[in-house]
């Protein structure tokens, strides 16, 4: 089984589940990159994904000897600090046979920020609606919905920075978080960042449990291939909202953090065999002939004040014109809103256009959902209408309320 993922997609968890678990023999490829094939995804760097495809379906179902079988069990993009949300990441190709890594390394929270040895103390881990501007998009398709700067995010956490790094710490695999709060709590949010010398925050993983109720918590944040630099800090922050990555809880609250029986833990690494095999160079099929009539746009905007934080994504394919074919479009809206201090305000709105049409004719498909809350139960609207030209050609609604039970 050959796994192929990215560090910055939503799945890779699941990737590194299935390469401990599956009974046949696998071999998995862990780019940098989002929820995309890895020749178009960003971030980069990209590979010539087909050729590579193409020998893996060359000795397994022909009679090629491609040497596939003995290609690293994986090979895997180390990550290091660049410009957040940049398009290409700075670091190596490397290759292993496992992502596990040979030792744990415990840091612990303390008044004086991340300690080797377990310190005595509580902190307070506060409850503000506006942590998770900087979070980007849950499952990112690109460099440009990705996490930015994670300074602003920073500021409405209980943060905690480890000395300055004296050589490179490299980590592999998935860091966790265990720890004691003084009360019952629900969410808690962990992200594991770089400080940079110049102050920025760069997001290298994060983490989030539903302790329903329960005074004891364990985290296990996203698996990463990272290098943190010399010169630079570990930084852990925590949070009880990150909206609108995760609903919120129904009640908001600050909750204490026993430090004395905290950890994180960070599975690190020694220096990486670098690839001894690239991969062929990127090459792409040509495609369909069409012609652009207008260009493809689209964004995000997060606005925070003292009351709300809102988000918006746009975004909108372009007016396409296929060669001897229709023409089509589509464009996206999704809108969150949540005032800071009401979690039970939260709300979602989707809004998708598709329209496909040719010279005397056009249909378009208009799709609306809702989502808010109680504190018991999760009420979901959508309106799906479709149009001949400007005439209601068909409507649907459907309604659905869904208990929450504990989240």
């Amino acid at each position: 089984v050959l796994l192929v993922g990215g560090w910055a997609d939503a799945y890779t968890n699941g990737l590194l589940r299935m390469s401990s678990h599956l009974t046949a023999p696998t071999w998995a490829i862990i780019g940098p990159w989002g929820h995309n094939w890895p020749d178009a995804a960003s971030p980069g760097p990209r590979i010539g994904f087909a050729a590579e495809a193409a020998r893996w379906w060359q000795h397994w179902l022909g009679d090629a000897d491609t040497g596939v079988d003995r290609d690293p069990r994986v090979r895997y993009f180390l990550q290091q600090a660049g410009e957040p949300g940049a398009r290409d990441r700075a670091g190596m190709w490397c290759e292993a046979q496992s992502v596990d890594a040979a030792r744990r390394r415990q840091l612990h929270p303390s008044k004086l920020g991340l300690v080797p040895d377990p310190a005595t103390g509580t902190g307070e881990i506060p409850a503000d609606a506006g942590h998770g501007a900087s979070a980007g998009d849950f499952c990112p398709f690109g460099a440009r919905n990705m996490a930015g700067d994670q300074a602003g995010d920073d500021s409405r956490c209980l943060v905690f920075d480890s000395a300055t790094l004296e050589d490179d710490l490299i980590i592999l695999g998935r860091a966790q978080f265990c720890g004691e709060l003084g009360t019952a709590g629900q969410q808690i949010i962990a992200r594991l960042c770089e400080l940079r010398p110049d102050g920025t925050s760069l997001l290298v993983s994060r983490g989030y449990t539903n302790a329903k109720g329960a005074i004891t918590f364990d985290i296990e944040f996203d698996a990463i291939a990272h290098r943190f630099t010399a010169g630079s800090k570990i930084r852990l922050a925590l949070a009880t909202t990150y909206w609108p990555f995760i609903w919120p809880a129904p009640e908001a609250g600050n909750i204490m953090l026993d430090y004395a029986r905290s950890c994180l833990e960070l599975p690190v690494a020694e220096e990486p065999q670098a690839l001894t095999r690239a991969f062929p160079p990127r090459e792409k099929a040509r495609g369909l002939g069409f012609e652009v009539l207008s260009p493809p746009a689209g964004g995000s905007a997060a606005e925070l004040d003292d009351r709300h934080h809102t988000r918006e994504d746009r975004s909108y394919s372009g007016d396409i014109a296929l060669e001897g074919g229709p023409r089509f479009s589509m464009q996206s809206v999704n809108r969150y809103t949540t005032a800071r201090t009401d979690p039970l305000s939260a709300e979602v709105t989707c809004e998708r256009q598709y329209r496909v049409g040719g010279p005397d004719w056009q249909a378009t498909v208009v799709i609306e959902s809702r989502m808010s809350a109680t504190a018991t139960t999760f009420h979901v609207k959508t309106r799906r209408s479709v149009f001949d030209g400007d005439v209601l050609f068909d409507a649907k609604v459907w309604e659905a309320e869904l208990p929450r039970g504990t989240t």
